[in-house]
């Protein structure tokens, strides 16, 4: 799907913390939540919410397709539009991206008390 395509586009854009950190699938999943949250709470395509200028690191429309990205982004589009139930609150909208992890905070400038989300 197209929308599968942008989230792993993104995901293409943060490969560097991917391999320097070892993230999981379930860190990658956190990240398209960020996305889908911002979709969500605005209703905004994903395309227009990840191509907003300085939003998502290293995403561009001109990123590389890579099928193991793909795949996962299939998953968690068709979970996103089936779900029922969210399995965060919406304001969960920034990525942190850590070496122990990717967060999610609904606060842009949040401190170490901050809460803090992961699939």
């Amino acid at each position: 799907t197209e929308e599968a395509k942008v989230i792993a586009k993104a995901f293409y854009g943060i490969r560097n913390f991917i391999d320097k950190y070892h993230y999981t699938a379930a860190d990658l999943e956190t990240y398209a939540r960020c996305i889908f949250n911002r979709a969500d709470a605005t209703g905004e395509t994903i395309e227009a919410v990840v191509s907003k200028k300085d939003q998502f690191l290293g995403y561009a429309e001109g990123n590389q397709l890579v099928k193991d990205y793909y795949d996962l982004a299939i998953r968690f589009v068709q979970e996103w539009h089936e779900e029922e139930v969210k399995p965060c609150d919406n304001s969960y909208q920034w990525a942190e991206l850590t070496e122990h992890g990717i967060y999610l905070r609904n606060s842009y400038k949040a401190d170490g008390y901050q809460r803090r989300w992961q699939a």
